[in-house]
C-alpha cells in the first residue's frame, strides 16, 4: 500500500470512531424531551383544594381533579402538592413513560399520606 492510502485508511478509521463515540454519548431524545414535545402544566383551584392539568403540544392530556392513589374524590390540599405531582407526570411524559404515580412516589414529592 502506498503512503497516501495508509494515511487515508487511518484518517477514515479515526473519523468513524469519533462518530461512533459521539453518537453513543448523545442523550436519548425522549429522556431530555428533544422529541419536540411541548409539555405544560397549570394548577386548577377546585372546591376544597387543588388539581392540575397537563397539555402536550397544546392539546389536553391530563386533567387531575383528585389525588391519585387515594380512594375517593379528594383534591390536593395545596397548590404546591398538585404541582409537585404534575411535575412528576411531565417528566414521565417527556421520557416516553406512562404518566402514573405510585403511593411511594406520591409520598416522596408531597406531604400526602394514605389515611
Amino acid at each position: 500500500m502506498n503512503i497516501r492510502v495508509k494515511i487515508l485508511a487511518v484518517f477514515l478509521t479515526g473519523l468513524i470512531l469519533v462518530v461512533m463515540v459521539a453518537s453513543c454519548n448523545r442523550p436519548d431524545a425522549a429522556k431530555n424531551n428533544q422529541a419536540g414535545l411541548h409539555i405544560t402544566s397549570e394548577a386548577i383551584q377546585l372546591k376544597g383544594g387543588w388539581g392540575y392539568k397537563i397539555e402536550v403540544n397544546n392539546h389536553p392530556f391530563i386533567y387531575q381533579n383528585q389525588i391519585p392513589c387515594i380512594p375517593g374524590d379528594r383534591p390536593f390540599p395545596t397548590k404546591e402538592s398538585a404541582m409537585a405531582v404534575a411535575q412528576v407526570m411531565m417528566n414521565k411524559i417527556a421520557k416516553g413513560k406512562l404518566p402514573s404515580i405510585s403511593m411511594a412516589e406520591l409520598e416522596k414529592v408531597t406531604d400526602i399520606k394514605d389515611n
